[in-house]
């Protein structure tokens, strides 16, 4: 491609592609924390039921303190199947129920308040804020679809505005409406309003993965052809890191009011990180922003300690963008011919410019999938290894809660097996190829998902937490090669679109 001859010029990865790589790593810290708020601020922790005070009165109290009892003791509901154990405080009895004063059992209610233990490994939760547990358990469901929801709609949402309007303007802008958003979950909690908690939770996701998204294009396009597989394998070293940062946050706070506040902190600081950020040459090119685009080339080859000739930079982004435009030629045909047939009526009725805007739209896609079939089969067959990856890695990403010992050191551990496999995965890719990889990835994934299903009711000590161990490093392998395979086969002018489609 001609554009490569502009990173050959100014400098495939030096101090530039390093610093940005570097500064940008607090993206993910504010990125990766709603991971974290899935599972640790989604659990229940230990709770008692809150006996209403019209059913302690003198004697009652009398009575059970005779009988060398608790209130919770004596109104405790047990429960008669495996299925009530599960939610012992869901109900309590309306009379003590002291079976040492051979008293028959009474009738039961429902628990409609509960004291949460704020002690480790949990101080509080979304649960304990907006009682999630019991009949209200729903809630807890809804929550945690809303985190799929939001990465679905940050994906499509910042994929598009990434290609339309720049990488760094959409970094910026996901960046400032998470810390909003971060702070808006607060005041929920304060206002004890949970649908503003709903729609708050699904922004926070939204922009989490569209910062993601969007700086993984970026480092792509940042880097010469040569280290654009080298680039993103640094990039997810880094991500360890910030994972085992935003595990400390929560472990020191152990409440989620204090960890959202300081991401959104957090996103403020990003912001002045960003203003010195330079917008992707690649997407200025795609654009027709010649003068800008020789600025920030300039500018990176200055950084990078290059010499380039003004002249010389010139040619390459001259021939650059006639490799865009042509490339891109099709597609415009197509509206300009639908908008030109509709010109006379768009200036009467609205609804004939409606119907002109997505003829030309349908009539773009038509042209497109006719003249490139290859990367629409291939958008097709990436967009379903896609849904097999995000399936296997959420199933077991999303499932350390529930492994057994302490939940901070799994969570840790999966963060941090990441690091060889991040090393063997750009070994293998280097070496083989994508294809191989991940399908090596996947086939190792796929065995060990089965594997846990066997072994999840054994007795053997660690071996479900070890078989989850190695199955989040064979996903997070996949989402590694998907992602960077998915980069390079989409154009510049797409691409973010593209992924986020995906």
């Amino acid at each position: 491609m001609k554009s490569d001859a502009l990173f050959l010029a100014i400098g495939e990865f030096g101090r530039f592609q390093v610093l940005t790589i570097l500064f940008l790593t607090m993206l993910g810290i504010i990125g990766h924390s709603d991971f974290l708020t899935y599972t640790l601020f989604y659990n229940t922790p230990e709770h008692t039921c809150v006996i209403p005070k019209q059913y302690l009165d003198n004697e009652t109290r009398s009575l059970i303190s005779a009988q060398n009892s608790t209130v919770d003791q004596a109104f405790q509901y047990k429960g008669k199947d495996d299925d009530e154990l599960l939610d012992t405080y869901c109900n309590h009895y309306i009379t003590p129920y002291l079976p040492l004063a051979d008293e028959s059992e009474p009738e039961t209610v429902k628990c409609s308040e509960w004291e949460f233990n704020k002690g480790y490994p949990f101080g509080k939760t979304f649960v304990s804020s907006f009682d999630m547990l019991c009949q209200y358990k729903f809630r807890k469901a809804l929550g945690q679809s809303l985190t799929a929801i939001g990465f679905l709609i940050g994906a499509v949402t910042f994929g598009f505005l990434s290609d339309r309007y720049g990488r760094v303007n959409t970094l910026a802008l996901a960046a400032f409406l998470k810390c909003i958003c971060n702070w808006m979950l607060v005041a929920a909690e304060g206002a004890d309003m949970l649908w503003l908690f709903y729609i708050s939770y699904c922004c926070v996701c939204a922009c989490s993965h569209g910062l993601y998204l969007v700086f993984f294009v970026y480092i792509i396009e940042i880097t010469g052809p040569r280290m654009r597989l080298f680039a993103p394998a640094l990039r997810n070293l880094f991500e360890v890191v910030e994972e085992v940062y935003c595990l400390g946050l929560v472990y020191v706070f152990m409440d989620w009011t204090h960890f959202e506040m300081t991401l959104g902190i957090c996103g403020l600081l990003m912001l002045l990180v960003l203003k010195y950020c330079f917008e992707s040459p690649l997407w200025l090119i795609s654009k027709g922003l010649e003068t800008q685009a020789e600025y920030v080339l300039l500018r990176i080859a200055e950084i990078n300690k290059r010499t380039v000739p003004t002249e010389h930079m010139r040619n390459f982004i001259a021939q650059a963008l006639s490799e865009e435009y042509k490339s891109s030629s099709v597609q415009s045909n197509g509206s300009s011919q639908s908008a030109s047939a509709a010109q006379s009526w768009t200036r009467y009725l609205n609804v004939y410019f409606i119907k002109s805007k997505v003829s030309g739209k349908l009539e773009d896609l038509r042209i497109f999938v006719k003249s490139y079939p290859n990367i629409c089969i291939k958008g097709i067959l990436f967009g379903i290894n896609w849904c097999v990856v995000s399936a296997g890695f959420y199933a077991i990403f999303f499932s350390v809660p529930n492994l057994g010992g302490d939940k901070y050191f799994n969570i840790f551990l999966i963060s941090v097996v990441d690091y060889p496999m991040y090393f063997f995965c750009y070994l293998f890719m280097e070496r083989f190829g994508r294809k191989f990889a991940y399908l090596l990835s996947m086939v190792a994934g796929g065995m060990t998902g089965l594997l846990i299903m066997i072994f999840r009711h054994s007795d053997i000590d660690g071996m479900v937490t070890a078989l989850s161990l190695f199955g989040a490093m064979c996903f997070s392998s996949c989402y590694t090669i998907i992602y960077i395979w998915t980069s390079e086969v989409f154009p510049t002018p797409i691409r973010n679109s593209s992924m986020g489609f995906w």
